[in-house]
């Protein structure tokens, strides 16, 4: 009987660490997809500014690319 109760103890202790084992994982999952969450957001604002910003962009550079006067040219 002694013998079965040393083993019972060991299975009952593994059994124990691979609960705590479990919800460790479990947390760093939910902590993980939190901030994989997050970081999705963080990519579709920075997705938005960027084209917004290219949009200026490209109004400002028309503004700034030289054009050919169209006044008359006097060669004399």
């Amino acid at each position: 009987m002694d013998k079965s109760n040393v083993e019972m103890e060991k299975l009952k202790a593994n059994y124990l660490k691979l609960i705590e084992s479990y919800r460790n994982s479990i947390i760093k999952l939910k902590f993980t997809k939190e901030t994989s969450n997050k970081m999705e957001e963080q990519v579709k604002e920075l997705s938005a500014e960027n084209a917004k910003l290219s949009v200026r962009a490209a109004v400002g550079l028309s503004n700034l690319t030289p054009r050919p006067s169209v006044d008359p040219v006097n060669f004399l």
